[in-house]
Parts: C-alpha cells; structure tokens; sequence
C-alpha cells in the first residue's frame, strides 16, 4: 500500500510550498525569471540569466514559479542548482 511520496520528493515538494503565495512576488521579477528559462537550463544558468534584480528575489521568483508548474524539475532528484529546468507542455 502506497500512503506517501518518497523522501526526497516530499522534502522538495515542501520546500517549493514556501514559494506558494503570489502576492509575494514582483510581476516584473517573475517575467524576467519566465524570459530567462528554457528547455533543458540549469536552475544556476537561469538564476544569472537575470541580473537586473536582486539574487534573492529572483531565486525566489523562479522557486514560485516552480511551484506553479510553470516550470518543472525531476522531482524524485534533491532540488540543487545543478537541476535541469523543463518548461510547461
């Protein structure tokens, strides 16, 4: 009988759900963030991509939009900035 996901992606999944709450977020950082990634970019690659704003919201931009499935990660992997950004199908 499955009841829960496994470590690794509950813990990543926890983390995300940080990022849930879109009041939070600056539409221009979040625009930027969605101009910067594509197919197959590392989270560390999309990360320096945009410099305009400050490191700290735009990780935190990218993280909320991976919480809205805007993006996607393998989540059965820990979340690092070595992970492997996908974008929407």
């Amino acid at each position: 009988m499955w009841s829960e996901p496994p470590p690794i992606e509950l813990e990543n999944v926890r983390f995300l759900a940080g990022y849930r709450r879109a009041w939070f977020f600056d539409p221009d950082v979040l625009a930027a963030v969605r101009s910067a990634v594509w197919e197959g970019i590392r989270i560390e690659e999309a990360l320096s991509a945009v410099s305009a704003y400050p490191a700290p919201s735009v990780r935190a931009a990218l993280f909320h939009l991976l919480w809205r499935q805007e993006f996607s990660v393998d989540m059965t992997q820990r979340l690092t900035t070595a992970s492997v950004l996908r974008t929407a199908s």
